[in-house]
């Protein structure tokens, strides 16, 4: 578990990670990490190295080509790379890079999913750097491997947030717009094109950058919002079914009930004996 260190060419340096089976098989995990300053000569091409590797661009430039295609990186920009797979980065100038091999847990599965949103190039979040040279020090103190891990896993939502917010920046007040209307019209029977209409969109461009801002489609989130109005009047209330169905918007009591213990595990009536 001891890290291995090397350092060279001045400011350049990087670890080790060599993890347990357990953290193998249930958490994130460092494989390595370091911080480089290069020059012109400097390319990496390799068949695969078992890892996914985020490399943050702190300054110069990077570029990295993978699948055919070619993406570059500057200042403040990170590239993501696949490494089970072909993949080839170098500079042609010069590049003062912070970088991360890591894997375990769904890594895989977090990279194919957020690529395929923003692709491979992205712009890096300013809290970045830091949480890499955080985990650099966490394996150079040996650091509990719980920890490191909860350290990439922090990371990792860093960036899928951080590259959300940069989609969605210019709809973020019609998406806010339209929640604030389902909420006021929670009641109603509402349709995607009753609520793309009150912020002016399509529907079907609507229903796209609402889920790509929410992970939700607008039925999924208008559903879990009368869900949840669901829950504050059984809790708050001694309301019959039939009417916290009707002020929660649901068509019918039976389809409230079946709607809400597919969403809680719980029926309405069960909730409402509970104790919080």
């Amino acid at each position: 578990m001891n890290p291995k260190q090397i350092q060279f060419l001045g400011e350049s340096i990087y670890y080790f990670h060599t993890p347990s089976e357990f953290a193998r098989r249930e958490l994130f995990y460092p494989v390595a990490v370091g911080s480089y300053e290069k020059v012109r000569d400097y390319r990496i091409h390799r068949k695969h190295y078992d890892s996914i590797l985020i490399l943050y661009v702190a300054d110069g430039s990077l570029y990295l080509k993978q699948n055919g295609t070619l993406y570059k990186g500057e200042s403040g920009d990170m590239l993501l790379v696949n490494c089970y797979g072909e993949h080839e980065y170098f500079t042609d100038s010069y590049a003062k890079l912070l970088w991360l091999h890591f894997d375990g847990n769904s890594s895989v599965s977090w990279f194919k999913n957020l690529t395929e949103a923003h692709g491979q190039a992205l712009r890096g979040s300013p809290r970045c750097p830091h949480m890499i040279r955080s985990i650099m020090d966490g394996i150079k103190t040996g650091e509990n491997e719980y920890l490191l891990s909860a350290k990439i896993y922090t990371l990792l939502c860093d960036i899928s947030a951080f590259s959300e917010s940069q989609a969605t920046e210019n709809y973020s007040p019609a998406i806010s717009e339209a929640k604030t209307f389902m909420e006021e019209h929670l009641e109603q029977d509402l349709s995607v094109e009753q609520i793309a209409t009150a912020v002016h969109f399509s529907p079907s461009y609507f229903s796209k950058i609402f889920k790509d801002s929410t992970k939700m489609s607008p039925y999924e989130y208008l559903l879990s919002r009368r869900i949840e109005r669901a829950k504050k009047l059984l809790l708050q209330t001694r309301f019959s079914m039939d009417v916290i169905a009707e002020r929660s918007g649901f068509h019918s009591t039976p389809h409230f009930i079946c709607a809400f213990k597919q969403a809680t595990g719980l029926t309405p009536l069960k909730f409402r004996k509970l104790n919080f």
